[in-house]
């Protein structure tokens, strides 16, 4: 890809793994489908274009982090955080669990530090 003298290259191509989450978020929207969200930039697609439930409160300030995320002006946990509490009330699920200083892949028996299924 040519680069244009004097222009930022897209975030994409400045660090590939700039927004990955530790612990990918599953979603269930249907009886035989569900998303798996693994970064902020999955979640804001997620929430514009297959979002099914309601947009309150609590969605609005997740798609408001999730794009001030993308101008790097906010933290991708604090995206995973408000968008975990928009899942939670949109779908109906409680005790979701937001820990990430978990790693990925310790103790895989122990599902009570992973995020479940919602």
């Amino acid at each position: 890809m040519a680069r244009i003298r004097g222009r930022r290259p897209p975030a994409a191509e400045a660090d590939s793994g700039w927004s990955d989450w530790s612990h990918p978020i599953t979603v269930v929207t249907g009886p035989y489908r569900r998303e798996v969200i693994g970064n902020p930039a999955e979640a804001l697609s997620f929430m514009a274009n297959r979002w099914t439930a309601g947009r309150n409160d609590e969605y609005q300030r997740a798609r408001q982090l999730a794009s001030e995320f993308l101008r790097r002006r906010e933290t991708s946990e604090a995206v995973r955080v408000a968008f975990l509490a928009a899942v939670s009330t949109a779908y109906g699920v409680t005790g979701i669990s937001a820990r990430v200083d978990v790693p990925a892949g310790d103790d895989v028996d122990d599902r009570s530090e992973f995020d479940p299924v919602l």
